[in-house]
């Protein structure tokens, strides 16, 4: 116990240093003095304080193992975060955006380690093989050529069709009785689909980071998990798995989901490492792999003791919980790969958007007030806030409501509108809509609510739709400086319009993606006949379902979701991803 309380004594032997520019331990609350400070960023020489302390945190323990980062300023508590772990899980995350290594293939030349993306410079184009792009060496004149999927992969004549019933929801079984394919087939098929699409979208949206000339986006983004098949009838857990996903309410375009649940990881050999290290003294965010559910991680919190809330709140109103991962006996860990800490998902998540739009001008976000969101949002964009370019609102939406009870709250807002216009909301044009709602907002303004457990002020926004018919909006970022007109403005658009289209779009038109039934002997356990039994397919056509909202999927005025934001000119048809030349 005496080790124990040296260990939690000092704010420097307790959080991690930045790794690679990023320090994710930090007050989250934007109107505090320590917004996002680093705890180690201080001369303690300079400071008229005990000797040993911290002039901005201290360690709030709560629980064995599981210290706490408590402000001195506004006492706000925040969990303590691997900084290494959240960087690994964003390149993971943002690994299709990089070109593949391509280099000299002569091992006794000196470009031979030093791909043509590192230094195009060292090497010439050389024509194509076989459709592939090939390249001479400057210093050794060796020739090689990139390899491509497509050179191997059968009958490619029906690639066309497979995409296309893939996002027409046929099952797998269907899907090869009519292409005439096995099921080996079918999933050789999709792995090389899924290629073609993160190919596809590299080249795309690797022209956001470079800028496309976007002024303001407006993100919204939400969860939902799926629930992977138990393969073992004498272990019927099933594995659950989160999608955190982000759409531009302006354009539509889906920025990305992604998922708790990394493929590529040996997790017995992530097992050992971890278990060189005594967790009894060691909090978890500094072990090996801290951004990975182990086994003795993932047991440990099966006890009772763990599902308590701290401070005795809820897990989506408390900011220092921020896991999603409901762990009551009915799920497991994956068979391959491994699943990753929900809340370094989302971290990750966030800093990959924060890349993707680092070049526009303003961006408005709008949250699901779920557990970690707003924690990793506020680390993503702590610098863009602090100067004004990033706002963030809370959006609640109230659920279960009938259609008739959604039609009726319509009926409201229609009637509402009409007082203040002075016509009616068809009779209206597009600036009259905007400028009454703005007007409605700006009533409500001097009478924000307040909601059980939640610091926040809300505002009942009076724009009922059938999507959105009774929502709640509140400001996460400072806003009282700005104009009030510029503050309804930010009330105004604040939405999960968006990203609720793609979710829906996804479970709709994806066969896999399709919502999973409880079984009759415990509502927790699912199983649907078209579920995967592989977490990997999720990514796999989720991906390829984001590909297709956005480049293929045509609006009633035949644009796209990429061609709004600038990522396209015309609707991509299947064969222009079918067909897409391919550098992997």
């Amino acid at each position: 116990m005496e080790q124990q309380k040296k260990f939690y004594a000092r704010v420097s032997e307790t959080v991690p240093q930045e790794f690679k520019g990023l320090q994710a331990n930090g007050c989250k609350n934007p109107n505090c003095a320590n917004f996002c400070q680093d705890p180690h960023d201080y001369d303690l020489s300079t400071l008229d304080i005990r000797k040993g302390s911290n002039p901005y945190y201290k360690i709030s323990g709560t629980g064995r193992n599981a210290p706490h980062l408590q402000c001195r300023v506004c006492n706000e508590i925040t969990p303590i975060k691997s900084n290494e772990g959240i960087v690994e899980e964003e390149i993971h995350l943002s690994s299709y955006l990089q070109m593949p290594e391509f280099s000299c293939t002569n091992p006794n030349c000196s470009n031979n380690l030093i791909s043509v993306a590192q230094d195009p410079k060292l090497y010439k184009r050389h024509g194509q093989t076989n459709g592939n792009s090939r390249y001479q060496c400057k210093l050794c004149k060796k020739t090689f050529s990139t390899s491509s999927k497509r050179r191997k992969h059968r009958r490619s004549e029906i690639n066309k069709s497979f995409f296309k019933l893939l996002v027409n929801k046929t099952v797998m079984r269907r899907t090869c009785e009519i292409l005439e394919i096995s099921s080996k087939t079918y999933f050789d098929k999709l792995d090389w689909l899924y290629g073609q699409a993160r190919s596809f979208l590299r080249n795309r949206e690797s022209r956001l980071i470079r800028g496309v000339g976007l002024s303001k986006v407006g993100i919204c983004t939400d969860r939902q998990v799926h629930i992977s098949n138990w393969s073992d009838r004498t272990d019927k857990r099933n594995v659950e798995i989160w999608a955190t996903g982000s759409a531009d309410n302006i354009t539509g375009y889906v920025f990305g989901v992604h998922f708790n649940y990394d493929p590529h990881i040996d997790r017995r050999s992530a097992e050992i490492a971890a278990s060189q290290v005594n967790p009894a003294v060691t909090p978890a965010h500094l072990l090996p792999h801290a951004r990975l559910w182990l086994k003795r991680d993932f047991d440990h919190e099966l006890t009772v003791e763990n599902h308590i809330p701290v401070q005795g709140l809820s897990n989506l109103e408390n900011t220092t919980f921020e896991q999603s991962e409901i762990l009551d006996g009915t799920t497991q860990l994956p068979k391959s790969g491994a699943l990753v800490h929900s809340e370094y998902s989302m971290y990750a998540h966030f800093l990959l958007l924060s890349k993707l739009l680092g070049k526009v001008d303003t961006v408005h976000y709008s949250l699901d007030r779920e557990a970690g969101i707003r924690n990793a949002f506020m680390t993503a964009n702590q610098a863009r806030i602090k100067s004004g370019e990033v706002h963030g609102f809370y959006v609640k939406n109230t659920t279960g409501m009938t259609v008739d009870e959604k039609e009726d709250l319509v009926k409201v807002f229609y009637k509402e509108f009409r007082i203040v216009a002075g016509k009616t909301y068809r009779k209206s044009t597009a600036k009259e809509r905007h400028d009454t709602v703005i007007r409605m907002i700006l009533g409500r303004m001097s009478n924000l609510q307040e909601i059980p457990n939640s610091k926040e002020s809300w505002l009942l926004h009076p724009h009922s739709s059938m999507p959105e018919p009774q929502k709640l909006v509140a400001a996460l970022t400072p806003i009282s400086h700005l104009a009030l007109n510029s503050q309804a403005e930010l009330y105004k658009t604040a939405s999960l319009a968006a990203i609720d289209r793609f979710f829906m779009f996804a479970r709709r038109r994806i066969s896999l993606l399709e919502r999973s039934k409880s079984v009759a002997a415990n509502d927790r356990r699912k199983w649907h006949g078209y579920s995967a039994y592989n977490p990997y397919s999720y990514i796999k056509v989720m991906e390829i379902a984001r590909l297709y909202f956005n480049y293929c999927l045509k609006a009633k005025d035949g644009t796209t979701a990429a061609m709004r934001l600038g990522l396209a000119k015309s609707p991509i048809k299947p064969e222009g991803v079918v067909y897409h030349e391919r550098e992997d």
